[in-house]
């Protein structure tokens, strides 16, 4: 528990009073509320809406047939798809040339569109003008081959016997938010079949979309709010004032965390816990129990920040080099550099970390462990070859799909209070595996 004293300078703490400021500018409707599966359905269906009156025009949806035209390319190019599937007709029909020259307006979104065997696909696209229709089935939990496949199967017939649809092109697109391209090696023989129907993919085409709307909210577009939020949560995009707070979080933890710890302990319902007791009210002093109870915004960037700060404290007290170029973060997640990366990597002209750890939130209490590899941000005179073989010894997928990214779960759920540990440790197998094979190859 903190001291008085120690109390006293975290409530006098000038980063706590902007902090107080920051969080009281998130006031999008989704602060609130929790959406359920159909409800990302609809919400993406009023964005993806052209006349709607988020202010975006076409633009969300260009930049959604923009993504899916990359990934069917991607995945005829890894030979996931065949020239022959619906979807790849699409995507050689739409090129990136022609989605920025022509008008989308004509297009409308259909939510939760039933069949009378029971089917309910969750999006249908409709764009008479253009003659594409793009079906949606969008989850947040894990596809589904047999689910895939009646999906497919009705729209296909669908599409056969109703005159509007029947001459339009087709691109069926199987939708999550935490979609890897890497999870296909883990798909089974029955998923990877049906999969190369449907165009995979994950919710970041809507980062465009968030930067768009933070312009525009500039401008004074009140509706552009409801997009920047939505999707802001979906993807991890943070605007200026995130990664402001994120900073402003970083240094309270830094500066006082016996005080932030006290706050921190009454959870995400500081008013329950300071009205009913629990855990939290039970270890912390009179005066963080009622700041909480006051301040539930602050508690949760503190909860938020708890983890990722004790990664960075303890890196820090490795090298000042984690302090400065080696770390960075946000509100619910921090890449780590290995040191050992640092003969391949140059600030200056790679597009990024051309090897590193990544540890984001899936839960209040719980992050997932990553590590990624960038073969084109690899800079000097080692070979993205190199680098590569080494990563292939300590984990043997980074030897698959070798012209591409690759991102590989080390960890699935880590503690906040394991993580630092944890996240220390893979830093240190990497900085001495790197260290030890490139130096035993001569490179």
């Amino acid at each position: 528990m903190a001291t008085p004293r120690e109390m006293a300078e975290f409530f006098r703490d000038e980063a706590l009073a902007e902090l107080q400021e920051r969080l009281k500018i998130g006031d999008g409707l989704l602060d609130v509320i929790d959406l359920v599966e159909n409800q990302h359905s609809a919400v993406m269906a009023w964005m993806l809406d052209p006349r709607e009156g988020h202010g975006q025009g076409d633009s969300i949806l260009r930049d959604f047939l923009t993504h899916i035209t990359d990934q069917a390319a991607s995945r005829w190019t890894k030979g996931l798809s065949t020239r022959r599937e619906v979807s790849q007709g699409f995507a050689r029909n739409w090129s990136v040339q022609r989605l920025q020259t022509v008008s989308l307006g004509a297009a409308f979104a259909v939510t939760e569109f039933s069949s009378e065997i029971g089917n309910r696909l969750d999006l249908l696209i409709i764009d008479p003008e253009n003659r594409y229709l793009i079906a949606v089935e969008n989850k947040i939990a894990r596809f589904k081959a047999d689910q895939l496949e009646r999906y497919r199967k009705y729209v296909v017939q669908l599409q056969k016997k109703t005159p509007a649809l029947r001459n339009l092109k087709l691109a069926l697109v199987a939708l999550a938010k935490d979609f890897d391209p890497d999870d296909e090696n883990d798909f089974t023989a029955a998923l990877r079949k049906e999969m190369a129907h449907w165009v995979p993919c994950s919710y970041d085409w809507l980062k465009a979309g968030a930067r768009r709307a933070e312009l525009h909210i500039e401008r004074g577009n009140a509706a552009a709010r409801l997009v920047q939020d939505y999707c802001q949560r979906q993807t991890g995009w943070q605007s200026h004032n995130d990664v402001e707070c994120a900073k402003l979080v970083g240094a309270l933890w830094n500066k006082h965390p016996a005080a932030a710890g006290d706050i921190a302990s009454m959870g995400r319902k500081p008013q329950k816990s300071w009205v009913v007791g629990g855990k939290g009210a039970e270890t912390a002093g009179k005066a963080a129990q009622l700041f909480a109870a006051q301040n539930r915004a602050v508690v949760e960037a503190l909860i938020e920040g708890r983890g990722l700060n004790s990664v960075r404290r303890q890196l820090e007290q490795k090298s000042d080099q984690f302090r400065f170029e080696l770390v960075n973060y946000g509100r619910t997640w921090i890449d780590v550099m290995p040191r050992g990366a640092l003969p391949f990597y140059d600030p200056k002209t790679s597009d990024y970390y051309p090897v590193f750890l990544n540890a984001y939130r899936v839960d209040e209490t719980n992050s997932r462990v990553r590590l990624l590899f960038r073969p084109y941000s690899v800079v000097g005179k080692h070979t993205k070859e190199n680098v590569r073989e080494v990563l292939t010894g300590y984990r043997k997928d980074f030897g698959k799909m070798k012209d591409y990214n690759r991102r590989i779960v080390l960890e699935e759920r880590v503690s906040n209070d394991d993580l630092a540990a944890v996240m220390s440790r893979y830093e240190e197998e990497l900085t001495k595996r790197f260290g030890d094979e490139l130096k035993l190859n001569g490179n």
